[in-house]
This record gives structure tokens, sequence and C-alpha cells, in this order.
């Protein structure tokens, strides 16, 4: 299988789902969720073999107000996470049947499972399922295909000259293109000045 989202999350708990089938109350796991836990996206999934939900995170956190294309996949043997077409995690823990919960909802926009409800803050422009794990190729040509829809979901490289903020550029990428001329030299000295207090000493207190 293959879940896709295009989705902007304007504010995040600590869990909220994207599209999901899912049941994950106490030892009872089945079915799966593609969301985001603690401002990481997630995908779970559960098969017959385990019986229990295996959640891969993406390793760098999203960023509040900003569109991201997020998908799930699941071949029967591994299971991985994509974001803006590139692979952020996978894991072969699951094979098998997906193990689905005999009653339960498809829930968009939300977590949803019989005891906990957690719906997303913010916008969902396309959900799409495909009975089929999509390849890493398959999806890049998906995530460049529908990009330019989104203002500022591809990354622009930095382009700064010289070195005028800390690690050259507001990425913080501490990269310069321009190669070093060796030896080194001192060309400035920045004296920090000794802190001072915030407010005034508190007022002397006459004795009752």
């Amino acid at each position: 299988m293959t879940v896709s989202t295009w989705i902007r999350i304007d504010s995040a708990g600590e869990w909220t789902g994207f599209i999901s089938a899912v049941q994950d109350n106490g030892n009872y796991e089945k079915g799966w969720l593609l969301g985001q836990h603690r401002s990481h996206f997630a995908f779970a999934l559960c098969s017959r073999k385990t019986g229990r939900l295996t959640y891969l995170e993406s390793p760098r956190l999203f960023e509040t107000g900003h569109w991201y294309h997020v998908v799930g996949t699941y071949d029967g043997q591994s299971q991985r996470l994509f974001v803006d077409g590139s692979l952020e995690a996978e894991s072969t823990t699951q094979s098998g049947p997906i193990d689905y919960p005999p009653k339960g909802v498809l829930a968009i926009g939300a977590y949803e499972d019989d005891n906990e409800y957690y719906p997303l803050t913010g916008l969902l422009e396309r959900t799409s399922i495909w009975h089929k794990a999509l390849s890493a190729a398959d999806i890049q040509a998906l995530f460049r295909s529908r990009a330019a829809r989104f203002p500022g979901i591809l990354a622009q490289p930095p382009s700064v000259v010289d070195w005028p903020t800390f690690n050259r550029d507001n990425q913080r990428t501490g990269i310069s293109e321009q190669p070093l001329k060796l030896p080194l030299a001192k060309q400035w000295t920045h004296h920090v000045p000794s802190p001072a207090p915030a407010w005034p000493a508190p007022a002397r207190q006459k004795a009752s």
C-alpha cells in the first residue's frame, strides 16, 4: 500500500493524524496511521506477523505553517516514510498482510480510534491511497510534478556572499562556497560587554 498527503500543519500537539485506519489501545494494536508525533512526521503500521505497530518517525522537525508532501509505503516486507520525495525512515520489522481491526473508521484529518481523537489543525490539499507500494522514484516524481503548487516547499540554496551571519546564512549551513586562502589571518575581534541588570536593585525597606 501507499498513502500520500499534501499537508500544512498550523498547530501541532503531541499527536495528529492526517489519514488513519488504526486501533492503538494499550496492548491492542491494529491497522496503520500517517500523521505526526511531537513535531515529527510519523507512519505506523501493524502486520499479522507481529500484532504490534511499528512507528517510523522523520528525524527532522517540521515547521508549522509550511507545506509538505508526506508518504508512507508498505510492500509486505519494508515499511518506509518519505517527506518531500526523500526517504526519511525505513523498517523491516513488519511483514505479510496488514492486520486490520475488525471494526473502526478510515479517518481523514484526524487520528481516531476507540478511545482517542486527535484532529488536525491545518490544511490537507490532497490525500491518496494506492493498493501497491510506490517506488522511491515514483514518489520523487510525484513530488516534483506538484511541488510548484505550494510556494516555499522546494528548498532554496543559500545565496549570500561572504559570511554575514552566524554559520554563514539563514539556513545555518556553516559552509563556504569560496576556497580558503592560507595562511589565515584574523580580520576583526568583537568584545562582548559585561551584562548589566535588566531592572534596578530592590528598594531599601524601613524596619517596622
